[in-house]
């Protein structure tokens, strides 16, 4: 009997450790500014029921975040001008013209994780993709 009363102070200062340990990730990841312009530089699955990613074509894009509610979105290869969308990010997510939203995975000075899900067809009957596309920073 004398020892239950530590079992729930140690969860306690355990669940506390954690908590802290979590605002600071948090913090550090969220001061990280993603208003930069980015370079794709790969897809991978983001989990193992996904099989089809790499029959997802991306290409060598660029996304220009460097205005706070313009996105342009250009191909390194194609010369046309860049296409621009109006977006915005709420919480963890990235929403481009209301119509598309990727998970924001990571930020880092240098590296931005974007996720994104779909269904294969246009019936929502097909395979559920999910994956990560990775950016690096524009190296000026």
């Amino acid at each position: 009997m004398r020892y239950t009363y530590y079992i729930p102070v140690l969860l306690l200062a355990l669940t506390g450790c954690l908590s802290k340990n979590k605002e600071t990730n948090k913090t550090d990841s969220i001061s990280a500014s993603i208003h930069k312009i980015w370079i794709f530089r790969s897809i991978k699955p983001l989990d193992s029921l996904s099989k089809n990613s790499g029959s997802i074509w991306i290409g060598a894009n660029v996304l220009d975040l460097t205005n706070n509610d313009t996105l342009r979105f250009s191909y390194k290869i194609n010369k046309n001008p860049p296409s621009i969308y109006t977006y915005k990010i709420a919480h963890d997510s990235l929403i481009i013209g209301n119509k598309m939203t990727y998970k924001i995975l990571k930020v880092t000075d240098s590296e931005l994780d974007l996720g994104s899900s779909f269904k294969a067809d246009s019936n929502g009957k097909g395979v559920t993709n999910s994956f990560i596309m990775a950016y690096e920073v524009k190296k000026k």
